[in-house]
């Protein structure tokens, strides 16, 4: 369960989020780094000194390379990790979201789902800064938008993986915005959010 909450001051660092391969976010803190479904190898090569992993799908092969210096979180709960606030939530078919909480900056993370969200799952989150969602699976462009919007997220990182950018730019057309080229990395600042919904759209990098 989540301990009590230690003072954050976020004026000092910005939360920081890059896609680092076509399945992988990298999501970095002043004090922690989290990846987001790396695979194995980039696992046991990790250069981003993640201390902290989630998996929005269950992988035993992953889950038992857990140890000291890595904390991996697959599955529904509530943890704490280094002042990093984790609630890991049961989206179906042993797929997972998590809502973490870093320099108090709350991020939605959801990844490629085989159904959607039903309405009892989707009134469980009650709200967030920043939605990360991975493109391609029963999660569309329309839902994903209007669920972003119902959790009064500032921003909307759609994630492509290599058989759904095209999913990318219907998002960017209901939110009549054109195609442009991605960017390395968007900072998200607590006291600085944009007003209503600002879609970024991620460069894949390579670890």
């Amino acid at each position: 369960m989540i301990a009590q909450k230690s003072e954050i001051d976020v004026r000092i660092t910005d939360m920081e989020i890059k896609q680092i391969s076509q399945e992988t976010v990298w999501i970095k803190g002043k004090k922690e780094n989290i990846l987001i479904d790396p695979n194995r190898e980039m696992l046991l090569k990790d250069k981003t000194n993640a201390r902290i992993v989630l998996l929005t799908k269950k992988d035993e092969s992953l889950v038992i390379l857990g140890d000291d210096k890595k904390v991996i979180v697959c599955g529904p709960g509530e943890y704490e990790i280094g002042g990093v606030e984790i609630v890991g939530i049961n989206l179906g078919n042993n797929e997972y979201g998590y809502l973490v909480t870093v320099d108090g900056v709350i991020a939605g993370v959801i990844g490629v789902l085989t159904e959607t969200i039903s309405e009892k799952r989707v009134a469980r989150i009650e709200s967030m800064d920043v939605m990360v969602y991975k493109t391609g699976g029963a999660l569309v462009p329309k839902v994903a938008v209007d669920l972003a919007k119902k959790w009064g997220a500032n921003y909307l990182l759609p994630i492509a993986t290599k058989t759904a950018d095209q999913q990318v730019t219907e998002v960017l057309d209901l939110v009549d915005r054109e195609m442009e080229p991605g960017v390395e990395m968007v900072k998200i600042e607590k006291d600085n959010l944009p007003d209503g919904l600002e879609v970024v759209i991620l460069e894949c990098q390579t670890q």
